[in-house]
């Protein structure tokens, strides 16, 4: 089969030029301006090498080449009428409730805000969030999909989609930049208060370094959750140490020196692999791989 030398969506601007008789009208139907109506269908006669249109003071009338393409391009427009029905259909076809396990950080800042706009393309579809402390089992069907950082598991079972790799940074906000100034060195660092974690938080490889680098820096506060740093952090009590895909989030928030050595992480989903193909859950894990695609770039 040749490939056609032209492109295809051409064809929409030749057609609604035909329609409404003018590119005036028709740039008015595609919601575009009268430019760029004329120069898509321009540009389709030099793709073709053919005069398509007559250009007359009374608006566009096609001429016998043009007829002959006209024909096409109504057929072409009802076929892709009807794709994007059957599309529509598809997607509405996807229903059923997808439990989703994640942290509160996660949830709050990326998942929430685009379940709008993940409902208005699968209205039959009901995400379930599950926030808690401890991992939940999606081998024994406690959750669905999880949403995780860390290192990647390799349990039997289980299918990961890897949606980012990054770093812990020592993040500082605009106010107590403004007050104290942004630490450069280590030796600075010292000497400015910090913001330090107990419980299961503390363990990560991020607040040890922490603790072990600064031990006798001037405490900020302490806490046991990452959303409590984020807001000890945010209010100006000290530096505290976030994941990137959480302190670059807050546009007060400001990575002081580089990233933490031994802090770099995989954020992940997880799937049973009996549940891989279910439709909702394709659904969900692709239209978010996206969302967080727009949020933290490319996998790296």
């Amino acid at each position: 089969m040749a490939t056609p030398t032209f492109d295809w969506n051409d064809l929409r601007y030749l057609l609604a030029v035909f329609e409404e008789g003018s590119t005036l009208a028709a740039a008015r139907k595609l919601k575009v301006d009268q430019t760029t109506v004329a120069r898509r269908v321009a540009a389709l006669e030099q793709a073709v090498g053919l005069t398509l249109v007559e250009r007359r003071q009374s608006g566009y009338l096609p001429t016998e080449d043009g007829i002959a393409v006209l024909d096409y391009a109504v057929r072409m427009n009802s076929i892709a009428t009807d794709l994007a029905a059957q599309l529509e259909q598809r997607r509405r076809g996807i229903s059923g409730t997808v439990r989703v396990t994640m942290s509160e950080s996660v949830a709050n800042l990326y998942v929430v805000p685009a379940l709008g706009r993940f409902y208005e393309e699968f209205p039959d579809v009901r995400i379930e969030i599950m926030v808690e402390d401890r991992r939940l089992d999606l081998l024994k069907g406690e959750a669905d999909v999880a949403l995780r950082s860390g290192t990647i598991p390799n349990d039997a079972g289980l299918v990961v989609k890897k949606v980012q790799v990054a770093d812990w940074y020592l993040y500082a906000s605009s106010a107590y930049i403004a007050r104290c100034g942004m630490p450069e060195t280590i030796e600075e660092l010292r000497e400015r208060p910090v913001i330090l974690c107990e419980g299961s938080v503390s363990q990560m490889p991020a607040m040890t370094w922490l603790k072990e680098t600064v031990p006798d820096a001037p405490v900020g506060a302490v806490s046991s959750s990452l959303t409590n740093v984020v807001a000890a952090v945010r209010a100006g009590l000290g530096i505290g140490p976030l994941p990137q895909l959480i302190g670059d989030y807050y546009e007060d928030l400001h990575r002081c020196m580089g990233a933490i050595p031994g802090s770099r992480y995989d954020f992940f989903m997880l799937v049973r692999e009996s549940m891989r193909n279910a439709r909702r859950i394709r659904a969900f894990m692709d239209f978010f791989a996206a969302e967080f695609g727009k949020h933290c770039g490319p996998i790296r």
